[in-house]
């Protein structure tokens, strides 16, 4: 394992930009975090899971380097020296690791504490990073009580469950927890108060992680966007129909895209800097600027 990180430093002695050393220093310490999430479930494979995530960025380096033809071939070379015993694990084995990393909606509901308890029992974590919530905001206004079970009852849930098997919770919060009314950048040490259901229900959850975890993040983050719904592919889809369209101009904040704020949470969780962060994107502007 050593030799594998080693091989990865060294990697910085090619000609980056210093913007490309960095996006190249991120993916590897993402790999790294990776594997040792494995390690500390005490999974089968951790070598094998970092030597497969290292084999996926390394082959995206040459785009980085200026001599890329040279550094592949030095990366083919080091790749060859990595155990040949590791050839006998699968596809299948590979995607068994994964599933144990990664938990869907559909495969766990977070408002049922028995089945978060005995799933988080059997997998025994090193860390849980808590993405669900219930983000319909206005829908939130008619079906509160449906949202506090989800952003509410449910992070209670998890944090009981990481606090059972010693294990770090991530738990991904709002701006919506503040009045929305300040004139400056909220501080983490601001007075909530939130205005909306949605803000309400996300607060609770706040309030519940902090009761029954014992090492936990609170992430409050903003106007994300990256996959799955969000402002920034409506405005591209509404761009395809219509030649103009009408934004709001008087609510300002920080776009913040979800893989930086992931990158974020990655540096987050390997501390024990616990308590509550606020994590977005540099800059400000209003929602008719970000259109």
């Amino acid at each position: 394992v050593s030799y594998i990180v080693q091989t990865t430093a060294d990697f910085e002695k090619c000609l980056f930009s210093e913007k490309q050393h960095i996006m190249l220093q991120n993916q590897v310490v993402c790999a790294i975090f990776r594997f040792n999430s494995a390690r500390k479930k005490r999974l089968k494979k951790p070598l094998f899971c970092l030597v497969q995530i290292l084999k996926v960025l390394l082959q995206g380096f040459d785009v980085f380097c200026q001599n890329g033809e040279e550094t592949m071939d030095r990366i083919e070379e080091a790749v060859e020296r990595i155990p040949a015993d590791l050839s006998i694990y699968t596809d299948e084995s590979v995607q068994a690791l994964s599933d144990a990393l990664n938990t869907l909606v559909e495969d766990l509901d977070i408002t049922d504490v028995n089945a978060v308890l005995a799933h988080v029992r059997e997998v025994k974590p090193y860390a849980i990073i808590n993405c669900a919530a219930y983000t319909a905001v206005d829908k939130c206004e008619t079906e509160e009580d449906l949202a506090f079970k989800i952003n509410a009852i449910g992070p209670r849930n998890l944090a009981i469950a990481a606090a059972d098997v010693d294990a770090k919770l991530i738990h991904v919060s709002t701006d919506y927890v503040f009045a929305g009314d300040a004139e400056s950048p909220y501080m983490e040490t601001d007075a909530t108060a939130p205005q909306s259901a949605y803000g309400r229900t996300k607060l609770a959850g706040e309030e519940f992680v902090k009761a029954f975890a014992k090492k936990y993040f609170i992430v409050r983050t903003a106007w994300l966007y990256g996959d799955g719904h969000n402002f920034v592919k409506t405005m591209l889809r509404l761009a395809e129909t219509r030649d103009e369209v009408g934004v709001v101009a008087d609510q300002v904040g920080s776009p913040t895209s979800a893989l930086e704020l992931a990158k974020g949470i990655v540096a987050l969780v390997e501390t024990d800097n616990y308590g509550v962060f606020h994590g977005t994107c540099e800059g400000q502007c209003s929602w008719a600027d970000f259109a």
